[in-house]
């Protein structure tokens, strides 16, 4: 059974880099997801631009998802106590 836990970002270099160079991470595949198929499966309007790179670190498998098109939404700040996903954690 693979698990994994996705995670959307606007610099997703950026974040391979950090997540391969400075926490061990190795990098498994990266995937170009073609907009047919993907915008109805996920609700985001055409273009989507999606890709997804897939790091593992052990067991744990994570997930980069990048959105690159116009009408993305902002990213918003975050309190603790909002409900969702508040931290990752690796040990």
């Amino acid at each position: 059974m693979a698990n994994h836990v996705g995670q959307c970002t606007t610099r997703l270099a950026e974040m391979r880099r950090f997540y391969t160079e400075v926490l061990g991470f190795e990098e498994v595949r990266e995937l170009v997801l073609p907009d047919q198929g993907t915008a109805e499966l996920l609700g985001v309007e055409r273009p989507v631009g999606l890709t997804a790179v897939y790091l593992r670190l052990g067991a744990f498998t994570l997930e980069l998802l990048q959105f690159d098109r116009p009408g993305n939404q902002p990213r918003a700040e975050r309190v603790m106590n909002e409900p969702g996903l508040t931290h990752l954690s690796v040990s």
